[in-house]
């Protein structure tokens, strides 16, 4: 995902550009871009090796997986192999609810903190989880990634994360989907069914009678094979190939609300202050594009996913307008019950 410009950021660079026109070294002397060039090149002459263990839930060929080792490749390139990440995929480091506990705790210096499975803490990130909910999911990707981050610029927000650094907000650039294996027509559907869904989406199902279960991905795919839960809610449609849910649903639909970005990956904070200062510009500076590339691998794998799960006998249901104008004042509800509840 190519992320374009804002006027503000046009107004910047016009100016920018004017102080370098009217500078000495543009006019002769070396230029400041050169120098740039060269004390990056320095820093990474003069960077030590650094090792990093990176702790993930997901196994390749899934889709998150395939991201996590996209990056570590990237990471080693742009640092001229000065940077390894160890990666150790399908929680076999860190797990379960308490992932972010445990990076906290230094079991791993990088992975997926997961925090929106936590039982206790975070409750201002669970409470924003989807809050942009009618935001275009492609279109708005821009304005939600910045929103985000402006927001986490707050220190209320951002101290949440105490022990660990967040990295690389996921945007996902696809809507929320609902998956049950059972027979669905519309959301009424929902009512007495057992559905997988973690901080405000669980309060979600409540509102339109179901139970909500809160359970790491990595158990849902046994939990929906032997129906100890009757579906999910709030996963992208990649899902249905990449993590092999299609195996053990039968029904999906399309709920067509936006899915807030949030900080899918994070340091532990310790392992981030001791690595050398040129390592950490060098992933401050990267992080952008993990987060472009998670959004393009999920942009890219979704049509084909649909189509592989239609091949498997999966039953598409179109949501309603009647419905989705329902689901719109429950997320409202929703959101304004969890600012009043912080406030």
């Amino acid at each position: 995902m190519k992320r374009k410009g804002s006027m503000l950021l046009s107004l910047v660079t016009a100016f920018v550009l004017l102080m370098v026109f009217a500078s000495p070294a543009f006019c002769g002397g070396e230029s400041e871009e050169g120098a740039v060039q060269e004390s990056a090149v320095a820093g990474k002459e003069a960077l030590p090796d650094v090792k990093l263990t990176f702790a993930a839930p997901h196994t390749p060929p899934q889709t998150y997986a395939v991201v996590d080792v996209a990056f570590i490749d990237h990471i080693k390139e742009v640092s001229d192999g000065k940077i390894t990440l160890e990666y150790y995929p399908g929680g076999t480091l860190i797990g379960g609810n308490e992932a972010a506990s445990e990076l906290k705790a230094g079991t791993a210096d990088f992975g997926w903190p997961r925090v929106g499975y936590t039982r206790h803490g975070y409750k201002l990130y669970n409470a924003n989880l989807i809050w942009m909910y009618n935001l275009d999911p492609v279109t708005d990707i821009e304005a939600e990634l910045e929103i985000y981050k402006k927001l986490y610029e707050k220190e209320e927000m951002y101290s949440e994360f105490d022990g660990i650094v967040p990295y690389g907000a996921n945007a996902s650039g696809t809507s929320a989907w609902l998956f049950t294996n059972y027979p669905i027509k519309s959301l009424a559907d929902v009512k007495g069914k057992t559905i997988r869904a973690n901080a405000s989406w669980a309060k979600v199902i409540t509102k339109l009678g179901g139970v909500p279960v809160n359970m790491p991905f990595s158990e849902l795919y046994m939990a929906l094979e032997k129906g100890t839960v009757d579906g999910v809610i709030g996963l992208p449609g990649t899902v249905i190939k990449g993590e092999n849910l299609g195996d053990v649903i039968e029904y999906a639909m399309d709920i067509k609300m936006n899915q807030t970005p949030y900080y899918a990956w994070a340091f532990n904070e310790r392992s981030w202050n001791k690595m050398p200062e040129a390592a950490r510009e060098i992933f401050k500076t990267e992080e952008l594009w993990l987060e472009d590339r998670v959004i393009e691998q999920l942009q890219n794998e979704e049509k084909p996913s649909i189509e592989y799960g239609k091949s498997l006998g999966i039953q598409f249901v179109d949501i309603s307008e009647q419905d989705r104008n329902m689901l719109f004042v429950i997320m409202d509800e929703v959101c304004r019950e969890a600012c009043k509840a912080l406030d």
